[in-house]
């Protein structure tokens, strides 16, 4: 996904199921540590929880931050970064 089109202003974003989206329950989660834990939940947990036919996959925000620097454009980068397994960076607000 190209970030630079996203606004760096405060908002709200969400992840919307593709059409055809079949889900694929890995037995270990792509995503990076997080607070030093791996994040991953069985196929079986993953499969008990998901909702069928749902349209919308997350819904997330985007602050300021305490320094003014965040904003959507770097929480949605940071969002895909974990999903491809980059570890979260400690201590930032999300």
């Amino acid at each position: 996904m190209e970030t630079t089109r996203i606004p760096q202003r405060q908002g709200i974003f969400v992840a919307l199921r593709p059409a055809a989206f079949e889900p694929r329950f890995l037995a270990v989660s792509t995503a990076g540590v997080f607070k030093k834990k791996n994040p991953s939940l069985t196929p079986a947990e993953l499969a008990a929880e998901w909702v069928e036919d749902a349209g919308v996959l997350f819904i997330g925000k985007a602050g300021a931050g305490s320094q003014g620097n965040r904003g959507l454009r770097r929480q949605i980068s940071e969002f895909l970064d974990f999903g491809r397994g980059k570890p979260r960076a400690t201590g930032m607000a999300g």
